[in-house]
């Protein structure tokens, strides 16, 4: 899985990092509940299989592509454009008591 973790420093956004695996969920975690005195908030987005140009979809692997649907309740990639609004809340007021916290955005992939 992966993720990325914003801060929200009072006004201004942060994006702290990215990457693949579970340390760096925990590591958002601890950051949010270190940073929340501060008026830091932290908080993580997990996307699944996503449409960019990284992964063209015309250029998965077939094989790959059907393993994932096997799996995908909506039996489709997402788009960027299905990942922006959680960002936007994220960096928003409407999340000023949302801290350490991740948001998995992923058609359902990892509900089975």
């Amino acid at each position: 899985m992966s993720y990325v973790a914003t801060a929200v420093l009072k006004d201004r956004v942060a994006v702290v990092t990215g990457g693949t695996g579970g340390i760096g969920l925990e590591t958002a975690k601890a950051m949010a509940g270190e940073w929340a005195k501060r008026g830091v908030r932290v908080n993580s987005i997990s996307p699944g299989y996503i449409n960019t140009p990284m992964t063209p979809r015309d250029q998965i692997r077939r094989d790959w592509y059907e393993l994932w649907m096997q799996f995908s309740p909506m039996k489709r990639i997402g788009e960027p454009q299905e990942i922006a609004p959680a960002v936007v809340f994220l960096a928003s007021d409407a999340s000023s008591f949302f801290t350490g916290s991740n948001l998995v955005i992923d058609g359902g992939y990892t509900c089975w």
